[in-house]
């Protein structure tokens, strides 16, 4: 029979361990863009744009104007996130620009309050209506910076907007705008509980 101090340490090196993974840095995107071309004959680069990561997804062979879905991950997550969703929408023919619009919420595991274990806290504030104003906001400037920089190879009057939790609300949130780009479609994958937009898009 184990002692009951040794289980608990075995615990909480086992939960330091999970924590210290979570911590760490994602994987360099390099080996999924070499198999992406190699056998999915996608393209996939990377640009940057008003400080902020963005990456390109689109079959290589594509020619004419291409329908674009603007990605937006999740918390903790960055502009190599969704890879699996990106190529999908990537063969069917569109061009997926995938973005984090803040850099608190790429680094969000990463941060102070992530490796002192104060997750309630980390949560509230990635949750709060503060932090979702601020990354509506960014997006705000990033969209019309995007069409710019990408414009004249992409179809925006055939657009959406998609997301993955937070994500999935920020694509909710644009999507119920008056103003400025009007993506036809609101793609929210898993987002967390909120308030419904006053009106979207066919989501």
């Amino acid at each position: 029979m184990s002692h009951p101090c040794l289980d608990r340490r075995q615990l909480l090196l086992g939960t330091l361990a999970l924590l210290g993974g979570c911590a760490s840095p994602p994987p360099p995107s390099r080996g999924w863009a070499e198999a992406a071309a190699r056998e999915l004959q996608l393209s996939v680069s990377h640009f940057a744009l008003q400080g902020r990561r963005v990456t390109l997804t689109r079959r290589s062979a594509a020619a004419g104007l291409l329908p674009v879905i603007v990605y937006l991950p999740g918390i903790g997550q960055d502009a190599d996130a969704g890879q699996r969703w990106a190529a999908a929408w990537a063969l069917a023919g569109h061009a997926v620009l995938t973005v984090q619009p803040l850099e608190d919420d790429a680094n969000a595991w990463r941060s102070p309050l992530a490796r002192t274990g104060e997750f309630s806290a980390l949560g509230e504030l990635h949750y709060g209506q503060a932090m979702r104003s601020a990354r509506l906001a960014a997006l705000r400037r990033l969209v019309p910076a995007l069409q710019a920089h990408a414009g004249a190879a992409l179809d925006w009057q055939r657009g959406a907007i998609a997301g993955y939790e937070i994500g999935a609300q920020t694509a909710l949130d644009l999507g119920a705008e008056a103003a400025g780009w009007q993506p036809q479609a609101a793609i929210a994958i898993s987002p967390p509980p909120m308030d419904a937009a006053a009106a979207t898009p066919p989501a």
